[in-house]
């Protein structure tokens, strides 16, 4: 049995969200660098961050239900590339802290 103390002491890794309106294939060069200036930053996937990655395959119509999927997940943070139509995805989702577009 845990204690209080060590369990108020537990954090729960951070959840990103990432979106693009490309396949992984196409999106690989920026999924690396994002996954780059991450660490960079102190963060490592798996380790003290979780990304939680969407993508559309050039499916458009896909975007809003990727983002909602995101959004049940618990992500606070949404990066979306893949152009506007990524962003636009995400525009009725309420209770996200940011969303990041390139």
């Amino acid at each position: 049995m845990w204690s209080f103390a060590a369990r108020a002491q537990q954090t729960a890794i951070p959840v990103i969200g990432y979106i693009n309106s490309r396949s992984p294939d196409e999106s690989a060069d920026i999924v690396a660098a994002f996954r780059q200036r991450l660490k960079e930053a102190g963060f490592a996937d798996g380790a003290n961050v979780t990304i939680e990655s969407r993508f559309a395959a050039g499916n458009f119509t896909q975007l809003p239900d990727l983002a909602a999927d995101l959004v049940r997940h618990g992500v606070k943070l949404i990066v979306a590339t893949g152009g506007t139509v990524s962003a636009y995805a995400l525009q009725r989702h309420d209770g996200l802290a940011a969303v990041l577009c390139h």
